[in-house]
């Protein structure tokens, strides 16, 4: 059976209301293992963000700095942090160490226990952490330096969180949102819809957004690039588009484990 044959199943399981009590995917959604041992080999500097509907791998080109610094844009409890989690493990399972690293800043430290201990990652911040100046520093000193071989992914969650930092730590940031992936350093951030509207002024820093299940027609056109989109007909917790172009690229994402 195809990947797509496989999401396709899955999903009118759910549409028949198949579903447990926690909202949960249904057994037998794929998984992220299974789904890369299929696409297998992926190119060298491709990052995997999801499964489109073709059956094909959604790649982001390392190598590429076009797209800039990423933000995902959904409500809340609709995979936004799952979004986050299976790239950083999708590059920990098709990357070595030594060539890509990622660091994480969350507010939900607890959803990300465990993740420290990956060789791949630099390492997990709290708002409350001591060293996320630090960390920012490092990072933005890092992008000035485009010799380094290794590429470096920040990953973001709860991203509102941030905007209460001090300001020197807030400079870093969007200094990098800017200039980071032209020196190798990425930044992926996830939030919440109806808390990017007090954040227009950050939500412009980020050059490529990728959207979850929006149910609010209203707040889905404010964002959304272009018509189209139907962003509340998304499946909540598997389901994102992308803008390409003229059209709007659905993907799925595949279930951690």
């Amino acid at each position: 059976m195809s990947l797509t044959a496989e999401f396709l199943q899955s999903i009118q399981v759910l549409r028949q209301g198949v579903e447990d009590d926690e909202g949960s995917l249904p057994q037998g959604f794929p998984t992220l293992d299974d789904v890369l041992a299929q696409v297998a080999p992926l190119p060298e500097h491709g990052l995997f963000l999801g499964i489109a509907s073709d059956g094909l791998p959604l790649l982001l080109n390392l190598q590429d700095p076009t797209p800039g610094a990423i933000l995902v844009l959904g409500e809340g409890q609709t995979g936004k942090t799952d979004f986050l989690q299976g790239v950083a493990r999708a590059a920990s399972l098709t990357h070595q160490p030594r060539f890509f690293r990622f660091a994480v800043i969350t507010p939900f430290t607890a959803e990300w226990a465990g993740w420290e201990s990956l060789p791949h990652c630099l390492g997990l911040w709290g708002l409350d952490d001591s060293g996320l100046k630090d960390l920012m520093a490092d990072l933005s000193a890092r992008a000035e330096d485009r010799n380094k071989p290794e590429t470096l992914l920040l990953l973001v969650d709860g991203f509102h969180h941030l905007v209460d930092l001090e300001v020197e730590t807030l400079e870093s940031l969007r200094w990098l949102l800017v200039n980071g992936a032209a020196s190798k350093v990425w930044t992926i951030a996830a939030l919440n819809a109806d808390e990017a509207i007090s954040l227009s002024n950050w939500v412009e820093a980020f050059r490529t957004r990728i959207f979850g299940p929006i149910r609010n027609s209203k707040l889905a056109d404010r964002f959304a690039s272009m018509p189209g989109a139907n962003l509340g007909t998304l499946l909540r917790g598997a389901q994102f588009c992308i803008p390409e172009r003229t059209h709007w690229l659905r993907f799925w994402l595949p279930l951690l484990r």
